[in-house]
């Protein structure tokens, strides 16, 4: 196992660069007068990137015999053993919840807890709180203690389920779901995912759990609903009593 993480080390590289942005803020003097000022924001960013298996071939000396068990161990039959070793893969068990009622849906949508729990974050701008500036939130968050379930919003199939890469890009663990009438959900920074590309699920079964993977400043489920590919606020397509 040691030898096989220092193998996955090998496989990454990271890169950095300064972003420096201007952004107007408001601000207020003594008098109790509000004014605008220009403020600069340096943002530091990492690259990560990834080698394929041909790199790592070339770059270990792998001859032609190493190389044909290599692409062995990549066929898909050997899927589950390495999101095993090293992802967040759960196996999940198909079981079905009962969505919070406290959400009533307008559309096709149920809420994905069983429960009630805090929104921390709302869709749309927002102060980001990793870098202080302004940005935009393309779902809302819900917090919740590590492991909740969290349960598919709708009937649909399972078009992408990140259980390998604990950052993917700031979003963790991930769970991306296709529904009917060009809609699709989206759930990141899970701990555990507990369905596969190309599964089917049902609405209210348990497809991850939560988890802080990513970017991400607690644990928390970062939730998005998309419409032909645009993304909505998800608290439009349900009532809250």
């Amino acid at each position: 196992m040691k030898k096989l993480r220092s193998v996955l080390n090998d496989m990454v590289s990271l890169s950095h660069s300064l972003k420096t942005t201007n952004e107007e803020r408001k601000v207020t003097n003594k008098d109790g007068k509000e004014s605008a000022e220009m403020t600069t924001i340096t943002t530091l960013v990492i690259t990560l990137n990834h080698k394929n298996a041909d790199d790592m071939a070339k770059k270990y000396g792998f001859d032609k015999k190493q190389k044909e068990q290599l692409n062995e161990l990549l066929s898909p039959q050997y899927d589950d053993l390495w999101t095993a070793l090293f992802g967040g893969y759960s196996g999940g068990n198909d079981e079905i919840l009962t969505p919070d009622s406290s959400f009533i849906p307008k559309d096709i949508f149920s809420w994905p807890f069983a429960k009630k729990y805090p929104i921390t974050s709302e869709f749309g701008y927002r102060t980001d709180p990793f870098t202080g500036g302004k940005s935009h939130h393309s779902g809302i968050d819900i917090a919740a203690s590590k492991d909740t379930p969290i349960l598919a919003a709708a009937d649909g199939i399972v078009v992408s389920a990140n259980s390998i890469d604990s950052w993917s890009g700031g979003w963790g663990y991930f769970v991306q779901l296709s529904h009917e009438g060009g809609y699709a959900t989206f759930y990141a920074h899970c701990s555990r995912i507990a369905v596969r590309k190309g599964q089917k699920v049902k609405k209210g079964q348990v497809i991850a759990y939560v988890g802080t993977t990513g970017r991400s400043t607690g644990n928390h489920l970062h939730f998005e609903i998309w419409k032909d590919g645009v993304k909505k606020n998800p608290m439009g397509y349900f009532y809250v009593i």
